[in-house]
Protein backbone atom coordinates (compact mmCIF):
# COMPACT_ATOMS: atom_id res chain seq x y z
CA UNK A 1 0.00 0.00 0.00
CA UNK A 2 1.85 3.46 -0.67
CA UNK A 3 1.81 6.36 2.03
CA UNK A 4 -1.14 9.02 1.29
CA UNK A 5 0.36 11.11 4.36
CA UNK A 6 2.70 14.04 3.84
CA UNK A 7 6.66 13.68 2.91
CA UNK A 8 9.52 15.97 3.77
CA UNK A 9 12.95 15.91 1.92
CA UNK A 10 11.47 11.92 0.13
CA UNK A 11 10.55 10.72 3.68
CA UNK A 12 7.44 10.49 5.73
CA UNK A 13 6.31 13.05 8.10
CA UNK A 14 4.68 11.07 11.12
CA UNK A 15 3.51 13.07 14.30
CA UNK A 16 3.77 12.63 17.32
CA UNK A 17 1.64 13.05 20.25
CA UNK A 18 3.17 16.39 21.34
CA UNK A 19 3.15 17.76 17.37
CA UNK A 20 0.28 16.39 17.01
CA UNK A 21 -1.40 18.31 19.99
CA UNK A 22 0.53 21.70 19.15
CA UNK A 23 -0.88 21.21 15.38
CA UNK A 24 -4.06 21.29 16.81
CA UNK A 25 -3.33 24.16 19.43
CA UNK A 26 -2.35 26.46 16.70
CA UNK A 27 -5.00 25.50 13.82
CA UNK A 28 -2.96 23.36 11.37
CA UNK A 29 -2.70 19.92 10.04
CA UNK A 30 0.23 17.69 9.09
CA UNK A 31 -0.10 19.00 5.32
CA UNK A 32 0.71 22.61 6.85
CA UNK A 33 3.63 21.70 8.94
CA UNK A 34 4.83 19.42 5.76
CA UNK A 35 4.41 22.92 3.70
CA UNK A 36 6.80 24.26 6.68
CA UNK A 37 9.52 22.11 7.00
CA UNK A 38 9.78 22.11 2.99
CA UNK A 39 9.53 25.30 2.50
CA UNK A 40 10.31 27.27 5.11
CA UNK A 41 14.12 28.73 6.16
CA UNK A 42 16.84 27.34 8.55
CA UNK A 43 15.92 29.86 11.59
CA UNK A 44 17.38 27.44 14.42
CA UNK A 45 19.08 29.56 17.29
CA UNK A 46 21.51 27.56 18.46
CA UNK A 47 23.35 24.22 16.51
CA UNK A 48 20.20 21.15 16.20
CA UNK A 49 21.44 17.43 16.62
CA UNK A 50 22.59 15.74 13.20
CA UNK A 51 19.31 14.33 11.91
CA UNK A 52 17.44 17.53 13.29
CA UNK A 53 15.07 20.36 11.01
CA UNK A 54 14.08 23.63 12.27
CA UNK A 55 12.34 25.59 9.62
CA UNK A 56 10.19 28.93 9.74
CA UNK A 57 7.88 30.20 7.19
CA UNK A 58 5.92 33.82 7.29
CA UNK A 59 2.03 33.33 6.89
CA UNK A 60 0.38 36.88 6.92
CA UNK A 61 1.46 38.60 10.32
CA UNK A 62 3.17 35.88 11.67
CA UNK A 63 6.10 33.24 11.75
CA UNK A 64 5.65 29.55 11.90
CA UNK A 65 8.34 27.54 13.33
CA UNK A 66 8.20 23.03 13.17
CA UNK A 67 10.66 20.74 13.96
CA UNK A 68 11.03 17.38 13.02
CA UNK A 69 13.60 14.83 14.00
CA UNK A 70 14.91 11.89 11.47
CA UNK A 71 14.36 8.38 12.92
CA UNK A 72 13.47 4.76 11.83
CA UNK A 73 9.34 4.10 11.23
CA UNK A 74 8.45 0.42 10.84
CA UNK A 75 5.86 -0.51 8.02
CA UNK A 76 4.22 -3.18 6.88
CA UNK A 77 7.29 -5.36 8.39
CA UNK A 78 9.59 -2.89 7.10
CA UNK A 79 12.35 -0.42 8.45
CA UNK A 80 12.71 2.70 6.71
CA UNK A 81 13.65 5.93 7.71
CA UNK A 82 10.93 9.22 8.53
CA UNK A 83 10.79 12.85 10.20
CA UNK A 84 8.67 12.89 13.33
CA UNK A 85 7.16 16.53 14.10
CA UNK A 86 8.13 16.98 17.56
CA UNK A 87 7.05 20.92 17.55
CA UNK A 88 5.23 23.86 16.13
CA UNK A 89 4.53 27.09 17.39
CA UNK A 90 3.32 30.59 15.88
CA UNK A 91 5.43 33.40 16.73
CA UNK A 92 4.91 37.09 16.11
CA UNK A 93 7.17 39.35 13.90
CA UNK A 94 9.52 41.06 16.42
CA UNK A 95 10.50 44.81 15.56
CA UNK A 96 13.71 45.47 14.24
CA UNK A 97 14.96 42.06 13.37
CA UNK A 98 14.71 41.00 9.69
CA UNK A 99 12.46 37.91 8.46
CA UNK A 100 14.77 36.03 7.40
CA UNK A 101 17.35 36.36 10.53
CA UNK A 102 18.28 32.70 10.78
CA UNK A 103 19.85 32.65 7.12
Amino acid sequence: MRFQGPVVNGLRLILTKRGGRELENVGLDRWDAAEILTQGWNCSRSKRRIGTIERCLDWGHKVFRAVAIKGPYTSEGEIEEAYYLVHVSIEAHKKGRTIREGE
